[in-house]
């Protein structure tokens, strides 16, 4: 007879899940993106977003600008889930 591992196996995903770890790793990814950016158009005056999508007046530079935004905007519910997770109502 087998005897149990003293390691418990990681929980299993549902599809949802994964799905919403995805968009999470993606829209933190593009959060540090746009502070990498912030802080490099400060320091240098050097827009990597405009530089990448030619010019900062360009449609597709503007497109760029709203997906970080959007990013962060979808960020707010983890954060808001985690900075109040030790609280009582």
């Amino acid at each position: 007879m087998r005897q149990p591992s003293s390691q418990t196996a990681a929980p299993r995903r549902s599809p949802a899940e994964l799905n919403l770890r995805t968009v999470n790793i993606i829209t933190l990814s593009l959060i540090i993106i746009g502070g990498i950016d912030r802080a490099l158009n400060g320091l240098f005056e050097f827009d990597i977003v405009a530089a990448i999508f030619s010019g900062k007046a360009a449609a597709r530079s503007r497109i760029g600008y709203i997906i970080v935004g959007l990013s962060a905007l979808c960020q707010t519910s983890p954060w808001l889930r985690t900075a109040t997770a030790g609280t009582t109502r």
